[in-house]
């Protein structure tokens, strides 16, 4: 198996307020909303406890976590293509409603595919309170494009 070959590593600065949602209680539908691939279709979605534990056993911060998984016909790399465009540093058309994650994030690109039989990219975007992935996959005999969605949030 190759190393994981990182595309690129962009900062993510968003021209909007840092007085975004991270601070209130997220809902589930609220969090899709923001990451939902166009045309995809919904297999599954939860929302639950984040169980943020210090060494001691005890809660250390409020969280959740959030998973959904879509499949789409669309390819790897197109699916890939849109969430680089959504995570783009030109954000002057963008508002908290569009696009709700606040300066200073960042994204990790990391593609495993390497010209085999299954497409493998995974996003990673960190900022001060989450941490979101987005892991898509394609084997060369499926007929449609895996994208599965987490999200790890503090909540203030």
């Amino acid at each position: 198996m190759r190393p994981l070959i990182v595309i690129g590593v962009l900062l993510c600065l968003h021209a909007f307020p840092a007085t975004y949602a991270e601070s209130s209680e997220p809902t589930l539908v609220g969090l899709v909303s923001h990451w939902t691939f166009p045309g995809s279709t919904f297999v599954s979605a939860e929302l639950s406890d984040g169980e943020m534990l210090g060494t001691d056993g005890q809660r250390t911060q409020p969280s959740v976590k959030g998973q959904f998984k879509m499949t789409t016909d669309a390819s790897v790399s197109d699916v890939v293509a849109y969430y680089r465009e959504k995570l783009a540093n030109d954000t002057r058309e963008r508002t908290e409603a569009t696009w709700p994650i606040p300066k200073g994030g960042r994204s990790v690109w990391i593609d495993q595919s390497d010209e085999r039989s299954f497409e493998l990219a995974t996003v990673l975007v960190i900022t001060r309170n989450t941490c979101t992935s987005l892991i898509v996959t394609r084997s060369s005999d499926e007929n449609e494009t895996k994208i599965d969605w987490k999200q790890h949030r503090r909540v203030n």
